[in-house]
């Protein structure tokens, strides 16, 4: 084997220095391929299958929030037992879909452990640098569409400004408004190192027995061997606090 890499690396460094740059591009073509297909899409498809199941139940949340908040309107107007034994079945069944919202997000990793833990796997490895860790803030996990937006940033103001304005109406109506159950807490993480450490460090977060949802990895070969990579990931839970909050 000893042989045989020394071979290998002897048939390297014969080559000139653009067939080095085109083996060197090769190869992170085909790790490239190999990470997409073999961690990348069961991950895509266990958080598709999360979010629907998100969805669903917060969308059963909203339905008997609003019936809930109907009856308690007609409760103050005319009393009556039917109605208050309604309303208590509606509270019921809101606090079993909570509980299954709780369910959902059980082995997610909290957003105050966050940054704390994405930096402790780093520290394992001294092939990568962390250049910066960014806290992009919590918004509602099913925030309603906004018609006309003009990419991601101005969607994620729109969300912004939405969560706000249903915290403002719960507020207003001593909690009976559509405050969103589900939060979302984003990170943006920007490491500089080798690549083969970058590639450590990805499969060592997908070690981690707490989990989290990627949203995006980012590869740049700015000056062989080294790359700077972006990493964008995010978790849930049922408060808004903002991840290392």
């Amino acid at each position: 084997m000893k042989a045989w890499l020394q071979g290998l690396a002897a048939r390297v460094d014969a080559l000139s220095l653009r067939e080095r740059v085109l083996l060197f591009l090769a190869v992170v073509a085909v790790l490239y391929v190999l990470w997409e297909q073999v961690l990348m899409a069961p991950l895509e498809r266990e958080r598709r299958a999360a979010q629907a199941a998100i969805e669903q139940a917060t969308a059963r949340i909203a339905a008997l929030d609003a019936e809930a908040a109907a009856i308690v309107r007609r409760h103050r107007e005319d009393p009556n037992a039917p109605l208050r034994a309604r309303e208590r079945e509606l509270r019921a069944a809101i606090a079993e879909a909570d509980a299954r919202l709780a369910e959902l997000t059980v082995g997610l990793i909290a957003p105050r452990e966050m940054a704390r833990v994405l930096e402790a796997v780093l520290a394992r490895d001294a092939g990568l640098r962390l250049v910066r860790l960014e806290n992009r803030g919590s918004r509602p996990l099913l925030a309603p569409a906004v018609p006309g937006a003009k990419g991601p940033a101005e969607q994620r103001r729109e969300s912004d400004a939405t969560g706000e304005r249903a915290a403002k109406a719960a507020a207003e109506t001593g909690g009976e408004g559509t405050l969103p159950r589900i939060w979302r807490h984003d990170v943006r993480l920007e490491l500089e190192g080798g690549f083969l450490a970058a590639l450590r460090y990805l499969k060592a977060l997908e070690r981690l027995e707490r989990r989290f949802f990627w949203d995006g990895v980012v590869v740049q070969v700015e000056r062989y061997p080294k790359a700077r990579v972006r990493i964008d990931v995010h978790t849930l839970s049922l408060e808004e606090g903002w991840i290392g909050a």
